[in-house]
């Protein structure tokens, strides 16, 4: 099932290849995302400065430790709510970065790939199957790892 699964994909070659570089392409710009990381690094930056700006304050004046704690507490909160944002930002740009590396990998080996073939071949697989699941009704679904779904 897989040889037909991948005659199939391979039929549009050239489709599959442009396809997979446009891909490639969204991937690695990521030029929104190092806007993002950038900012939230700028949060962080301004938000350790009133950090130690208010324990300088405190330490020479006659503020209440109450008062104290709680802007202290609502520093950190917002320290620690721009730290997340930027490792889930950091994570999201690794994350396509590694996409487009695999991509990449999947696209030099599809260009040298013969269009059609008739026999199993464990190569093919290792390096154009992400997943294959099997259905109830005992169909195959076939994930080449540019994101192509074949039913079989």
């Amino acid at each position: 099932m897989f040889v037909k699964a991948y005659n199939e994909v391979m039929a549009d070659k050239e489709r599959l290849i442009a396809d997979t570089r446009e891909v490639i392409t969204l991937l690695t710009d990521t030029t929104a995302l190092e806007s993002k990381i950038q900012a939230c690094r700028s949060e962080i930056e301004i938000l350790s400065g009133l950090v130690q700006k208010l324990i300088k304050e405190h330490a020479s004046s006659e503020e209440g430790q109450g008062e104290y704690d709680r802007k202290y507490s609502e520093l950190n909160d917002r320290y620690d709510k721009a730290k997340e944002k930027l490792e889930v930002a950091e994570k999201e740009k690794v994350n396509k970065l590694v996409q487009a590396l695999q991509l990449n990998l999947f696209l030099s080996y599809l260009m040298k790939s013969d269009q059609v073939v008739d026999t199993w071949n464990e190569e093919l697989w290792m390096f154009m199957i992400e997943k294959a699941v099997v259905q109830r009704d005992k169909t195959i679904d076939f994930f080449f790892k540019n994101g192509t779904v074949i039913r079989k």
